[in-house]
């Protein structure tokens, strides 16, 4: 009784005194940033699966489209943008598969001690990690933005040849301190009553699998918040450089539309979306939640927009990209055919005549496929030559 009690969602009491509480609350991706409870709405969840498949596949769409092209990953723009959709695909990888198995196991006296949920801890863990390391990412991007454009005339001929390794080092190896170190402080309250727990909520509260307060504050909100808070100021100082850009006299339509197209991509490679999150307090708390899934959610959409179709270079990549897929198909299926005419039964020899004509035709297809290569590889590398360092 005890422990059905501390659990609202479905209970399976085990033969050995312990039990297994499943719950949905993780299924809403506002849990992974509201500084307020999540309420249990079913309607938070449909939205979290809805729009986080649809981030997930624009992300993976936006990755496959640059990461092949050798000259985009010599930019170091481009690549702090790809290692940020990168920890952003595993990060959502990882919270759709904690969702989908989101247990808590009590003992007989209804704590959920950290032996009996190890894998629930460790997911948790994980998740939080991928999604630390997607704000450093973001926090990088923001500072490159601001000494790129806010700072141009300071740092103008000057260049650090090892800032994308120390973005690299800072946002994959620091993440990881902040969700153990909160782990690790939370045995010290939690050695004899267990009034802290670190992953499910007692005296009535929900039991689901994630970190209860304080620990998500220590592991995961606070540095996320600060990050976030950190690259609004950039977005403000890059803002009013961009538009003061585009007030000069003369500016027409054109000027405005580019204006807001450069405004989009540094919003979405820096993550003020996530901001929205720090707003679920009150009466309008769940309304927040609702716009905060809806607006994460976009931004594999938008990421995509900005870093695929607002770009020529990327745009013309991508269409290369395809035609030589099926340029490809169509030399094999040439080749194909002038190895075909060879081809006969051993008790029949080709007439002399006839072996010279197939001879020549190959050598004919040959030197179409030869050209149209080079030709390609020509086009290719004068996309390459004008991309620029930071392209907004």
């Amino acid at each position: 009784a005890v422990v059905s009690a501390l659990c609202t969602g479905k209970t399976i009491l085990k033969t050995d005194g312990t039990c297994t509480c499943t719950c949905s609350h993780t299924t809403s991706f506002a849990v992974l940033m509201s500084p307020t409870e999540i309420i249990g709405s079913r309607t938070q969840d449909i939205v979290s699966y809805v729009m986080n498949a649809i981030c997930l596949v624009f992300l993976l769409l936006t990755f496959c489209l640059i990461a092949p092209f050798k000259k985009l990953r010599e930019k170091q723009m481009v690549m702090i943008q790809l290692n940020l959709i990168m920890a952003l695909i595993l990060g959502y990888i990882s919270f759709i598969s904690l969702s989908a198995s989101t247990k808590i196991t009590l003992d007989e006296s209804g704590n959920p001690l950290l032996s009996l949920n190890a894998g629930c801890i460790a997911g948790v863990i994980i998740c939080q990690y991928f999604f630390l390391s997607a704000f450093f990412w973001m926090g990088c991007a923001a500072w490159t933005f601001f000494i790129k454009i806010a700072r141009a005339v300071k740092t103008y001929g000057k260049t650090d040849k090892y800032y994308f390794h120390k973005c690299a080092f800072t946002s994959w190896i620091c993440p990881i301190i902040f969700p153990v170190a909160s782990l690790l402080f939370s045995f010290i309250p939690n050695r004899g009553d267990h009034t802290m727990p670190y992953v499910a909520g007692k005296k009535g509260k929900v039991t689901n699998c994630w970190i209860e307060d304080p620990w998500r504050y220590i592991g995961f909100l606070a540095p996320s918040y600060f990050i976030l808070l950190f690259n609004f100021v950039c977005f403000g100082m890059v803002a009013r450089v961009i538009i003061r850009s585009s007030g000069k006299p003369g500016s027409g339509d054109t000027e405005l539309v580019k204006t807001a197209k450069a405004m989009m991509v540094v919003a979405v490679s820096i993550g003020i979306p996530w901001i929205v999150a720090g707003l679920a307090v009150g009466p309008a708390a769940n309304f927040m939640q609702h716009l905060f899934i809806i607006l994460t959610g976009l931004q594999g959409p938008l990421l995509f927009l900005a870093l695929i179709i607002f770009q020529d270079d990327a745009k013309a990549n991508t269409k290369r990209l395809i035609r030589m897929c099926f340029t490809t198909k169509e030399n094999l299926k040439l080749q194909d055919t002038g190895f075909n005419t060879y081809s006969s039964s051993p008790s029949h020899k080709p007439e002399p005549c006839k072996v010279g004509v197939v001879i020549e035709r190959e050598e004919q297809i040959y030197s179409e496929v030869y050209e149209e290569r080079q030709e390609q590889n020509s086009g290719e590398e004068q996309i390459y030559a004008d991309i620029e360092e930071v392209d907004i």
